[in-house]
């Protein structure tokens, strides 16, 4: 059944993915915030979440963007000082599609923004999940398994190790469940699921390089639909790199074979410190 996508709807989704992250920066063990530079900041409805030692654009990016009004110069002035001031080399911000977006891109431009890429958000409702058969088997984890899951995440998405903990902080927390695909004794695959009110947001899912072509994440999506059917969500959501005709995305690919629908597309205006490189 295709999920409207009401303003409204657009609106819970975004805040949905916006309070799980906003979780994990709050959350971060003291090591951790020192060693990957974290910090967090709201700027009325929007949130600036930054990791100022690791240049991975997903942990420097601000979420919310136009869910209470486009910004004005004054507000966009203070988003980019506080990146300035944490000295991050560059950050997304990720307007909603709503009513503001069109001004709020408009304020990205005229701040020195530009438009780097797209990412996909995909939906789907709580029927039954297809077949997904694998020969890996697929375990919910516990404050026991922490470790393991953050080093497994960061292996698969080739990050820096110092990148796990903060993640594996968040194993055992109320409202999230954590998986991992085993093949035999060792861990190959992760994949978690915060339950937000209706909301079911899936994340972290990575599979060793080696191990891929095995159907881990097929089968720790479908494991994932049933646990938050049973946790009474009623509706899915996920966002990942857009396809393109330059670009594969494995992992959209992934996810639509599982039965999802894309909600919406949404635009990655990126900011770019002057000095930094173009990588």
């Amino acid at each position: 059944m295709a999920i409207a996508m009401t303003p409204a709807l657009v609106a819970e989704l975004e805040q949905s993915e916006l309070r799980a992250w906003s979780t994990l920066y709050r959350n971060a063990p003291p090591a951790s915030v020192a060693t990957c530079g974290i910090g967090i900041r709201d700027f009325g409805a929007a949130t600036a979440l930054w990791m100022s030692r690791v240049d991975v654009l997903a942990c420097n990016r601000v979420l919310g963007a136009g869910l209470d009004g486009a910004p004005d110069a004054r507000a966009m002035d203070e988003i980019v000082a506080a990146y300035e001031q944490a000295m991050v080399p560059r950050f997304f911000v990720q307007p909603a599609p709503l009513p503001a977006a069109a001004p709020t891109i408009a304020a990205l431009e005229k701040a020195g923004f530009a438009h780097y890429n797209n990412w996909v958000r995909l939906v789907r409702d709580l029927s039954p999940p297809g077949p997904a058969p694998t020969s890996l088997r697929v375990e919910q984890v516990g404050a026991a398994h922490a470790a393991v899951f953050g080093e497994t995440l960061c292996q698969g998405f080739s990050w820096s190790p110092e990148l796990g903990a903060p993640v594996a902080a968040l194993v055992g927390t109320a409202g999230w469940k954590f998986y991992l695909a085993f093949d035999g004794d060792r861990a190959v695959g992760t994949a978690a699921l915060a339950i937000d009110g209706k909301v079911g947001w899936l994340s972290f899912a990575s599979t060793l390089p080696e191990a891929r072509g095995h159907g881990s994440q097929s089968a720790l999506v479908a494991r994932r639909i049933m646990d938050a059917k049973a946790a009474g969500c009623e509706i899915l959501s996920v966002e990942t790199s857009e396809e393109t005709p330059e670009k594969e995305a494995p992992s959209y690919r992934n996810i639509m074979r599982s039965g999802f629908q894309v909600g919406y597309v949404r635009p990655n205006y990126l900011y770019r410190f002057r000095g930094q490189d173009q990588g």
